[in-house]
């Protein structure tokens, strides 16, 4: 490949990738991974580019981007722990990892658009990244544009399979257009290969040049346009992956799990400040609850929410109990000119008037105010609450779970799941817990098992190093370290099993106070915890976590250690200046649609889980590298068993053998040339400098010619059997084989030119059709 194609090819790969990459924004909200992806594409051909100039074997070159790119996303995601910023360490490849981690966990357990986090991020980094690795290896470096469609269907599956409205049409044509670019430039090459003018005529050249843009491109817009308009005609087919958009144009407004707007700023290793409230009771933020119990932990349920359920029609009175209880009033007005920008408006528990602008709606079964159609940012509200205090003796009146005062409803039937797989040791646990302390009430319960989480025998740690799944429950408990996510879900799980309605609240703690009396919440302040429903009370908060920074409002009827008393008052604790986290980490997993799962899923994935994915890429892109190959020799496979015993039928298929063979070698072998000729031109390739020929090839070819002109001129008097027509076909393999280089073996094996062959026959046969509709349509406009 020349300097001026390599470029060519280099370029057109790029664009490719790029255009393919448009199909995240069906995954991502906004425009923050767009850098991501080009970031990640320059790393794939540029790397590209100088593997090939310090002619690095092909076999080395995706290690050599993989290390590339490993210390680009070492820069950009975890700078401060590696050496001079870019040189990955240990340090550094855990913090690399506990990012990929969240980021796994927002991509997967939220509803698109996932918002840009660190997290999601770097997966875009990496993904896009291995992606236009493994398309310049396979466009550039071997020459195979044709091939490189496998890679860049990645970047279209995963977006549509993640986005249940498809990838939306543009994305869908900016895709195709960019693979159709990878084949009309090889067809353009190919075609000036065959268009050459033998005479060196100037003016023949460039006619066959411009034909060959003409044609190339002609034949990509009728595949585009066969692609977009053969589902139309097909009756009942599901055109939902060209659809995209939200489609939502009914009276209500639908938002699915938009939580995950923080984490990019949770992530981050800086700290964020997000709000500044001012009030003389402070307490928790919250922003929406939990219910839904699954493999993946506790995730969002859809939030709905009517015209008639704006805030600024007022706020329908709180959901309570069967009693009258305590409540402390509180009075906020908040102002989220900082980095705050999400669907979700935090505000006290039980709120009972909002002053916000903008269309903001209550989802009131989670108590969640939300807008599909704004954010937070640049946004100042005032709210007013009624947050419950409840005494002891309200919430013991509320029976024990199996008779609890008031029956449940049908509604609490997702706040009283557990899902199947959940490890036994979690109901275990909650009962010999119960036991130990005498609790028979819902409430004791309660108070026993929070007493436990934030006794002695635990501790709070950021890293607790706990893997992903049900099974996160069962190592919490058995290595007792962990930070809000895992004490709020594990204690929700605790009590589900129980039968008492629990669910996990998010949002942010009190913040640190500033010199003017404010209150300062930044990213550090987001936090998880559980709230337990009472019949004679409602919806009740608890605090199991160890916190110890001064942003906790520790609840007067369970404070930490267990033992709550009848006073009906929340205490007001005066928070401290802290430059320490209380429960940084947490926010990254409670700031997403799944804090309950981040129980599971929050903290580290575990030392093997990038090696798991890197090890899993490695082995996805082996494969794929496997399917040209693999794919020839079945239908090499398939021929010689329709062959079966009969010479001639074996002659025929020995010779194509040998024509393929030749042609994946470099051997040019003219479609007219008889078989004696291209038996001249194989020994001709075989036949070393030194004039040495391998041995048995010029009888092997003999055979293999006497063959296949008896099949075509004597078909009855072929005397060669099956078996020895095979042989000589492997001969001939095994001699023109001896003759290349290592490079060249590793072309054929990992792209060998008989399937181009094979996938061009679409190409071809739409071409044929353009030609004939061309020819047709011209005759009709003649004379």
């Amino acid at each position: 490949m020349t300097d001026a194609r390599e470029i060519r090819a280099t370029l057109v790969a790029s664009a490719a990738v790029l255009l393919t990459g448009t199909a995240l924004h069906s995954v991502f909200g906004g425009w923050r991974w767009w850098g991501p992806v080009l970031v990640a594409t320059a790393v794939g051909m540029l790397s590209g580019t100088v593997s090939r100039r310090v002619r690095l074997p092909l076999a080395l070159q995706p290690l050599l981007g993989a290390a590339v790119l490993l210390v680009v996303c070492t820069a950009r995601f975890a700078s401060t722990e590696a050496f001079a910023g870019v040189v990955p360490t240990r340090a550094s490849w855990a913090q690399l990892r506990q990012l990929y981690s969240y980021g796994l966990h927002d991509v997967t357990a939220s509803t698109p658009p996932v918002h840009a986090t660190q997290g999601a991020m770097l997966l875009a980094t990496l993904g896009v990244g291995l992606v236009a690795i493994a398309v310049d290896l396979v466009a550039v470096s071997a020459d195979r544009p044709s091939l490189a469609g496998i890679p860049l269907l990645a970047l279209i599956v995963i977006p549509a399979s993640a986005e249940s409205d498809g990838i939306g049409i543009w994305s869908f044509l900016l895709a195709g257009l960019g693979y159709l670019a990878l084949l009309a430039s090889e067809m353009h090459a190919r075609q000036l290969r065959w268009g050459r003018s033998l005479r060196g005529d100037p003016s023949g050249a460039r006619l066959a040049e411009v034909a060959a843009g003409s044609t190339g491109w002609r034949i990509s817009v009728v595949a585009l346009g066969v692609a977009l308009l053969v589902p139309l005609a097909i009756p009942g087919a599901d055109h939902r992956p060209f659809r995209g958009g939200s489609g939502s144009g009914s009276s209500s407004t639908t938002v699915v799990n938009p939580l995950v707007q923080m984490s990019a700023d949770l992530h981050d290793q800086r700290r964020t400040d997000l709000l500044t409230v001012h009030t003389d009771t402070p307490t928790y933020l919250r922003l929406t609850a939990l219910e839904q119990f699954g493999a993946n932990g506790f995730t969002l349920r859809q939030l709905t929410a009517g015209n008639d359920a704006k805030v600024s029609h007022g706020l329908p009175a709180p959901q309570t109990g069967s009693e009258r209880i305590a409540t402390m009033a509180v009075r906020e007005r908040v102002n989220a000119t900082g980095g705050l920008d999400e669907r979700f408006l935090p505000v006290p528990q039980s709120p009972t008037e909002v002053n916000v602008d903008g269309d903001w709606r209550l989802a009131q079964p989670t108590g969640t105010i939300f807008s599909s159609r704004t954010t937070t940012r640049d946004k100042i509200w005032t709210v007013s609450a009624a947050v419950p205090a409840p005494s002891v003796a309200v919430l013991r009146a509320a029976g024990t779970p199996d008779a609890p005062s008031t029956p449940y409803g049908q509604d609490l039937d997702i706040d009283l799941t557990v899902p199947d797989g959940l490890p036994s040791v979690v109901e275990q646990t909650a009962h010999e817990w119960a036991a130990q302390a005498g609790a028979t009430t819902s409430y004791d319960i309660a108070a026993a098992i929070q007493a436990q989480l934030t006794g002695p025998t635990f501790s709070y740690d950021l890293n607790p190093g706990i893997g992903p799944g049900l099974d996160g429950f069962r190592q919490f408990l058995q290595i007792r370290r962990g930070f809000c996510e895992q004490y709020a879900s594990t204690m929700v799980a605790m009590l589900r099993t129980m039968g008492i309605p629990a669910r996990v609240a998010v949002g942010f703690t009190t913040g640190t106070q500033q010199t003017d009396g404010s209150y300062l919440v930044t990213n550090q302040n987001a936090h998880a915890w559980p709230e337990v429903w009472f019949a004679t009370a409602g919806w009740v908060r608890f605090e199991p976590t160890p916190l110890t920074d001064g942003t906790a409002d520790v609840p007067s009827w369970a404070p930490a250690g267990g033992g709550g008393t009848d006073g009906q008052s929340n205490p007001d604790p005066t928070p401290t200046p802290s430059t320490s986290t209380s429960d940084g980490a947490s926010t990254s997993a409670s700031a997403t649609p799944t804090a309950g799962a981040s129980a599971t899923d929050g903290g580290s994935t575990g030392s093997g889980g990038v090696a798991l994915l890197v090890l899993l890429v490695l082995l996805v892109v082996a494969a794929l590298l496997c399917v040209p190959t693999a794919l020839v020799a079945l239908r090499r496979g398939r021929r010689w068993r329709r062959a079966g015993s009969s010479g001639t039928a074996a002659a025929v298929v020995a010779w194509a053998q040998v024509i393929e063979d030749a042609t994946d070698r470099g051997v040019a072998v003219p479609a007219s040339a008889s078989p004696r000729r291209t038996a001249r031109a194989v020994l001709d390739r075989g036949t070393g400098p030194d004039g040495r020929r391998p041995r048995g090839l010029q009888r092997a070819l003999a055979v293999l010619v006497a063959g296949v002109e008896q099949a075509r001129y004597a078909p009855g008097e072929v005397e060669t059997t099956s078996q020895e027509l095979r042989e000589a076909a492997l001969v001939v393999r095994r001699a023109l084989t001896a003759r290349l280089s290592r490079r060249q073996r590793v072309l054929v094996l990992l792209a060998p030119t008989s399937f181009r062959t094979m996938v061009a026959a679409p190409v071809r046969f739409i071409r044929a059709g353009y030609q004939w509709s061309t020819a047709g349509a011209s005759e009709s406009a003649g004379p």
